[in-house]
C-alpha cells in the first residue's frame, strides 16, 4: 500500500447481503356468478339512427353493419374471423 493515494488507506466497503425475495402471495378471486353478469348490450334501431345522423353530418354514406353485407364472420369474435 502506497501512502500517496488516500483511497488506498481505507479498505473497500462490501455491498450488504441481499435478502432473498419473497414469492408473491396468490389471491384467489371468487368467480362472479352468471346471474350477476351484465347482459350484452343490444344494438337496436337507436344505434342505427345515430349512425345515420353521423353520416348525414359528415356528408358520407351511412356505414352498413357487416351482417347486412352477408358476411358470416361478422358476428363471430375477432379471433374466430382470422383464418388459421
Amino acid at each position: 500500500m502506497k501512502k500517496t493515494c488516500p483511497s488506498a488507506q481505507r479498505p473497500k466497503k462490501r455491498a450488504p447481503r441481499k435478502r432473498p425475495k419473497k414469492p408473491p402471495v396468490v389471491k384467489h378471486k371468487a368467480r362472479k356468478p352468471a346471474a350477476k353478469k351484465k347482459p350484452p348490450k343490444k344494438k337496436g334501431a337507436g344505434k342505427k339512427a345515430v349512425k345515420k345522423k353521423a353520416a348525414k353530418r359528415t356528408g358520407r354514406p351511412k356505414k352498413t353493419s357487416a351482417p347486412r353485407r352477408k358476411n358470416a364472420a361478422a358476428g363471430k369474435p375477432r379471433r374466430a374471423r382470422r383464418t388459421k
